[in-house]
């Protein structure tokens, strides 16, 4: 079996590296396909959880034999327990049922490394760096953006998987010939979910759907993309837009609430009502909007 061979320094952020002097490198491996090796030299530490025994840097990874260089992001996680549940999210990247989205709607993998370094047992996951984290609500997105988004998620749940973690904090956004490309990261909850709710082509504000027949992360996922069709939500009912211009118009709607005095009702109505013109209101400052991933 050959082994690919990954380099990379002990933690040298922060602090900074010394100015002086050449770092040390540890050396683990994974199981590949060629003998080829890479060198990893980290730029920015982007996050660290569990007492630093989870990290996530931005990095550069070097081919040793030309010498190309790639921008990635490494994942690396110390202790068994951790580097295991590492393994498990690095499997999800080179799983067959995600083959045709690895690279463009999910990262692409160059390889999970593991050995012992000066830390102990010792997990690095690198992947392709596809960008910069979305940091502006969805709801803020113009129409396209959010149904490109929602097609990974459907592409997911075809499939037979949930990502279990679906929010902006987990969308990263590069430019790919003048267009805006979404990618879903970070596949740590990801798990096996039958949804029954199926479709090839998802059309901006189709209607929602009634909730067992919809997983709930499907459900809570195009309704945060503000893509299902618009209601307002009176007590337990849902009325269509067409049927809600008005709180009184929303009242006539249905049938009186027994467990409700006339002024709740009123209440209840202006209440669903003033959400519903938000919601229309958003739509027109954001729909077609410039897409932003930072404020």
């Amino acid at each position: 079996m050959h082994t690919q061979r990954l380099l990379f320094p002990v933690d040298l952020t922060p602090p900074p590296p010394p100015s002086e002097g050449t770092p040390r490198y540890d050396e683990i491996g994974a199981p590949g396909m060629t003998d080829e090796k890479f060198s990893i030299t980290f730029k920015k530490r982007l996050a660290s959880h569990d007492r630093g025994r989870q990290r996530v840097y931005r990095a550069t990874m070097t081919v040793d034999s030309d010498q190309e260089k790639h921008d990635v992001v490494c994942k690396i996680a110390f202790q068994r327990s951790f580097c295991d549940l590492l393994q498990k999210e690095a499997d999800w990247y080179t799983d067959p049922l995600l083959d045709h989205l690895h690279g463009v709607a999910t990262p692409k993998s160059w390889g999970c490394f593991r050995g012992e370094t000066d830390e102990g047992l010792t997990t690095v996951l690198v992947l392709a760096d596809h960008g910069e984290e979305l940091r502006i609500p969805f709801e803020q997105q113009p129409q396209q953006f959010r149904l490109d988004i929602a097609s990974i998620l459907f592409n997911l749940h075809n499939r037979g998987i949930a990502h279990g973690d679906f929010r902006e904090h987990h969308i990263v956004v590069n430019q790919v010939d003048g267009k805006f490309q979404p990618v879903l990261v970070d596949f740590s909850q990801m798990h096996l979910r039958r949804c029954p709710y199926k479709t090839s082509v998802f059309e901006a504000y189709s209607p929602e759907p009634d909730g067992d027949l919809i997983c709930s992360e499907l459900l809570e996922g195009i309704d945060a993309l503000h893509l299902w069709r618009p209601e307002a939500r009176y007590f337990n009912y849902r009325i269509p837009f067409e049927h809600a211009g008005s709180p009184e118009e929303i009242m006539q709607s249905v049938p009186r609430s027994r467990f409700a005095s006339e002024r709740e009702c009123v209440v209840e109505a202006y209440r669903a009502y003033n959400e519903l013109v938000d919601w229309y209101e958003t739509r027109e400052k954001w729909e077609d909007a410039e897409v932003r991933t930072k404020p």
